[in-house]
């Protein structure tokens, strides 16, 4: 996987979520002096309460798990 199809499975996953006005999903990149790549993601309530937070970068051997989570995690709000 690259930096940019990492980047393209987050955004798919930040499209869903803010299509439904639930809160807010903030996705930042960092690129980091020592050439680590990473993305950053926070989701707030409708009240700005932090529900969920982590980081994906591609040398993390569970990359996929982290995916896998936070679509379930977004997947589970949208069913609500």
């Amino acid at each position: 996987m690259t930096i940019k199809q990492l980047y393209k499975r987050l955004s798919f996953i930040q499209n869903k979520f803010i299509s439904t006005k639930l809160g807010s999903f903030d996705l930042t990149y960092f690129n980091s002096k020592h050439d680590m790549e990473f993305f950053s993601i926070y989701i707030h309530s409708g009240s700005n309460e932090i529900i969920f937070h982590d980081y994906y970068a591609l040398d993390y051997k569970d990359l996929n798990d982290r995916l896998q989570k936070l679509k379930k995690f977004v997947d589970g709000l949208l069913n609500n």
